[in-house]
Formats: C-alpha cells, structure tokens, sequence
C-alpha cells in the first residue's frame, strides 16, 4: 500500500509540474503577442508598407502565350497596374481622395468608404486597371495610395475564338476553354512539376524528340487559323442575325490530320471584358450541348447499310407515298415518293426511306456501327466539358427506335462527333481524335512539335466511302443541298431540319428547329469538311436554306485563303451541264 501512495504521488507531482510549465509557457506566449501586435505594432507595420514598392517593381510571373496555326497572337500577357491602400493614411487624407479615387476608377462612394477599414493595413482599392488610368493616379501623389505592377491576360482580337480560348481570374488562373484545360502548362510552375504536368497531357508516343521540362511557363501553338476562324465567325454571324436565330456554330476541320481548323460560335463576347457577358455565351456549344441531328444523320445510316452489305446503293425501298406506320406513330415525309434507290433516298432526304434502311439494317448493326463512329462518346479533344451524347442501350431498342435514328430522331449528339464522324468518312474511313494543339514552345525558343498520331481505328472500308461520297455529291448537285454547292468544285454534303422538342407541351414543336449542313470538299481528294448548325431560325427553317449557304461562303473564303484548285476544266464542264439537265423542268 505505501508503494502505491508513493508512486501516485511521484505522478500527482509530475501533472503538476508539467501544468505550471504550461501555464509559464501561455503567458509568454501572452505577453509576446501583446508586444508584437500592441506595444510594437506600428514599427512592424511601417516596415511591411514600407517593402510594398519595392515588391511592385519586382519582375511578375508571365504567363503563356497561346498562338494560331501560323504564329500569330492569340492571348498574351501584358503588365498593367494595380492600386491599393493604406486605409490609415488614405482616411487621414479627408474625403477628397476617396472621392478621387471613386472618379477615377468608376468605384462606389459607400463600397470603397467600407473597404478602407483603418484597422486594416493593406486593402487592394482596383486591381489591373489600364496603364493610362494607373499614370493619372500617380501623378496626383495620395498619401496612402500605391501601385504594384501585376499580369494581365489580353486577348489582341477581342472575341475572336472566344469560347475556345476561354479566360484566365484575377490570379491568372485559367477558367475557360483552353486557358483551362491547359492552365497548368500556362502557369509558372518548379521544373520538377513541369515534367509531370506533360506526362499529364500527352503520352510517351506523343514525342518524337527530347524535350527537357523547365522551370518557366509553356507557350501553346493551336491548330485554329486565325484567317479562316474569321470568315468563319463572319459568314456564321451574318446569318444567324439575318434568320434572327437563337444560337449557331460552326467547325472546320482538316480532313487527314484532324486539326480543328475553327470553331465558332454566336453568340459570343469580349474576351477583355467577360465579366459583362452571361454565362450562356461563353459556352462553346460546339463540344458541350447534345442535339438531336436530323437529316445529317442519314449518312451515317447509309453508309452502316452499305457496310454491312445490307442493300447497295442502286437497290430500292418504297417510301409508302408520303406515310409509313410503325409502333403506333406515323412517320411522314415532306414530299410523297414510291419507289426510290438508296442513293436517291439520300438525296431526296426522305424519312420513310431511311427508316426502312434502318429497319433492313437491324439494331444490332446499326448500334455497332454508330458506336464504332464515335456516337455515345467523348472525341477526347483538348478542351473542357466536352459532352458524351447519348445513345440508347441497344436492348432498349424497339422498331420505332431503329426507325426514328435512322433520320436523326431519338439519338443525341454532339457537333464535334457529327464533323469527326464526317471526316472519319473522307478520309477513307479512318477514325481519328480530333486536334486543337499543334505544338509547345518553352522561353529559351524550343519548340516541341507535336506528331500526328495517325489513325484510331478503321470503321469503313475503302469501297463503302466512295459510295457514300457519290450520294453526297448528289445532294449537292441537285437534291437538297443545292445552296451548298460551288462551281468548279467537287462537293459532298446533306442537309438536316431536325424538330426541336417544345419545352412546355414535351412534343415535337412545329416551330422550333435545329437546322444543319454537313459536308467536305473537294469530294475526289477531301480535305476541308465544315459543319454549320443554326438553332432555331425564325425567318426560315430548312438546313437547306439556312445553313448550306454559310457553308457555301466559309468553303468560298478557304478555296481563296488556301488556293485549292478546281477540277479539271473538262470535267467542271462535263458535271456543270449533267447538273442543269438533272435540275431543269
């Protein structure tokens, strides 16, 4: 008994002992803090304004640049001033600087008067205001105002690509397009970091010569030229003002490499100024809304049948004059037709037709087939928020499903799988991923190339994709896709007037429509495909009349840009007077 009284007194000591410790160490803590931040604290802060210029003439992180396919400047980096405040000195001042202030930099009287709390050291009164502004300040010389030089993201074109380029914050942080997805490439970074931010964007293939990471940020060299992104968004704009539509976009795309060419929307904004604009233009529709695609989608079907050898393209369906009943619906067709071929099926756009093909092809088939095109799935191109679509399981597909696909109906996609798909067709049925980056360049000048990857997978063969190609051509010459057509040029395309579904009554509206055109050219050597998308024009509907004429204009602007050459003359002329007496009365 008195060892355990003896060693629960040696412990009783010990917690004693450790306590007063404690207690000593607390009020030195204590007494320490009182003399930092009562008894020393103006010394202190005196000496943290005091470093506050001399931090503003420091070099500030650049961050970087980002060109087109040809060099030129898309957004870069420019220094610009910030101005902050010593609220004690500012307040001492009076009235009349913070009304200059208000003035001059188009603030709030009640705001700013809040902002300069005197119990606070150091408030940011605006942050990157133009140079002109920030000089007009100096010159007054407040007491208690001062300026830092900091980095500020410009974009030379204003709105030009502004939804693909997207925008960095305050803090240089990328927010949108590829100043997001590319953000860390973009910024500052350790050059140990560097090396695992490439692994993180590109694989070992990717590479074709050694590239050593390095401390400072990477320069991005897209595949977007900056000359056809112009006429793009010119020809896409004019129209989408003149049909008073809601919305439009439109892509170009290099057939053999995949290279995003342009990639337009409208409405669009300032880069400069984002802020000011709502949310809903700064999306860029092209890679994150999903629609339903209409007649576009018809080549798709017809060369999944031609594939599987399930009909060939001189074989014939009736088109049931005009109605066909399935599933309890009626599918109907704007112009009555009996029998038709495959090809004239296309090119007369019919619906019956088409549903028909469907039908003969089979779920399965047809299911493979669109998902082997990419439908139902990210292209895995270089930019944020890129959507999947969707694509029914196909053990949830019933004959009316089959049928309704087969036009467009009852399937969503995205603009860029349409245009891949499209390209996928061109290019002799190689699948591909689309491109938006061509290269990297680091601030000592290297440049990292990167190679072309080559194809994915194949989907047609050879043989299938011609085919296809003839019934396009023959849209173009003298079906629905006339407007698209260009002298002297080889053409291939379809034409699509999908019905959007109303959002009150849930149904197809007989008002609101998604109106498209889809082609590439020159159809005997493809190496341009565009794809122009109109949602809901007001004075005119049919793809026909909406989109195939921007088509028409952006295809003009790139055969002058580019200097692709026409046809042999024999052969224009040959295909110039085949096509008045296929169109004459």
């Amino acid at each position: 008994m008195k060892k355990k009284s003896k060693r629960s007194s040696n412990i009783n000591r010990r917690i004693v002992i450790l306590q007063v410790l404690f207690f000593i160490m607390m009020a030195f803590i204590t007494v320490r803090l009182y003399h930092l931040q009562i008894l020393q604290h103006d010394f202190y802060s005196e000496k943290v304004l005091s470093r506050l210029p001399s931090l503003s003439t420091s070099a500030k992180p650049r961050r970087g640049t980002i060109y087109d396919c040809q060099g030129r400047e898309l957004a870069v980096s420019v220094n610009v001033g910030s101005i902050y405040g010593i609220p004690r000195q500012i307040r001492q001042g009076g009235n009349f600087i913070i009304q200059q202030l208000c003035k001059i930099l188009h603030l709030n009287t009640r705001r700013l008067e809040k902002k300069l709390d005197p119990k606070q050291n150091f408030v940011w009164i605006k942050r990157k205001v133009d140079p002109d502004v920030a000089n007009r300040l100096k010159r007054l010389q407040f007491e208690g105002v001062g300026f830092c030089e900091e980095s500020k993201r410009y974009f030379p074109s204003a709105g030009l690509a502004a939804q693909l380029l997207g925008f960095a914050g305050m803090d240089n942080h990328g927010l949108e397009g590829t100043e997001l997805f590319f953000d860390e490439l973009l910024r500052v970074n350790d050059k140990e970091k560097k090396g695992a931010d490439l692994a993180k964007f590109f694989s070992s293939e990717d590479f074709d010569q050694e590239f050593i990471p390095f401390a400072g940020p990477y320069d991005l060299q897209l595949t977007i030229n900056k000359v056809i992104q112009y006429q793009t968004e010119k020809e896409l704009a004019d129209c989408c003002t003149t049909m008073e539509a809601k919305a439009g976009l439109a892509i170009v795309m290099e057939i053999q490499s995949g290279e995003i060419l342009a990639m337009a929307n409208w409405p669009t904004y300032n880069l400069n100024n984002f802020s000011q604009y709502p949310a809903r233009f700064r999306r860029n529709r092209c890679i994150t809304d999903t629609f339903e695609p209409g007649s576009i989608f018809k080549i798709f079907l017809a060369a999944s049948a031609l594939e599987e050898k399930v009909l060939g393209p001189s074989d014939i369906v009736h088109c049931g004059n005009g109605t066909f009943r399935i599933g309890g619906r009626i599918i109907h067709d704007t112009h009555k037709h009996g029998w038709l071929s495959v090809s004239n099926v296309i090119k007369e756009s019919s619906n019956i037709g088409s549903a028909k093909i469907g039908l003969l092809l089979g779920e399965e088939k047809f299911h493979t087939s669109l998902k082997n095109f990419g439908f139902g799935s990210k292209t895995g191109i270089q930019l944020p928020g890129e959507a999947r679509g969707n694509i029914k399981p196909v053990n949830r597909w019933t004959d009316l499903t089959t049928a309704n696909i087969s036009f467009g109906q009852g399937i969503l996609v995205t603009p860029l799988q349409i245009i891949n798909a499209v390209c996928c067709l061109a290019n002799q049925g190689w699948w591909r991923k689309p491109r938006i980056l061509k290269a990297l360049r680091n601030e000592e000048g290297e440049i990292l190339e990167l190679p072309d990857s080559g194809p994915v997978r194949r989907v047609l063969s050879k043989a299938t994709c011609e085919s296809v190609t003839k019934m396009l051509e023959m849209v173009v010459q003298s079906g629905t896709g006339t407007s698209a057509y260009l002298p002297g040029y080889r053409v291939a395309g379809k034409t699509g007037t999908a019905q959007k579904i109303d959002p009150e009554s849930k149904r197809y509206s007989s008002k609101l429509f998604y109106s498209s055109f889809v082609g590439y050219f020159p159809a005997n050597t493809p190496q341009i495909a565009i794809l122009v998308s109109i949602d809901e024009p007001r004075k005119e509907h049919l793809g026909a009349l909406v989109a195939a004429p921007v088509f028409r204009k952006i295809a003009q602007s790139i055969i002058r840009y580019q200097n692709i050459a026409p046809v042999e003359k024999k052969r224009y002329l040959k295909n110039q007077r085949w096509r008045l007496a296929s169109t004459a009365p």
